[in-house]
């Protein structure tokens, strides 16, 4: 008979969802912005970062100019 252990399922549980959730934000792209504010804390500590809507705005218009095909 197997033992019920509910913290042993409970850290699996948490594990699981820690780990779907972060192959989620990397496909979708949704954790751009948390690389951006981590490369910015880095190498540009002395003004404030863009919020997340400048982000997205500025992450936007840089893809509209260099439109590339992917190809080699």
């Amino acid at each position: 008979m197997a033992s019920t252990d509910p913290a042993g399922l409970t850290c699996v549980l948490r594990e699981t969802y820690a780990a779907a959730r972060w192959w989620v934000r990397e496909f979708s792209g949704e954790s751009a912005y948390d690389k951006y504010l981590a490369r910015h804390r880095r190498d540009h500590g002395d003004h404030p970062p863009m919020s997340q809507q400048e982000f997205w705005r500025a992450r936007d218009r840089f893809h509209e100019r260099d439109v590339s095909s992917g190809c080699c």
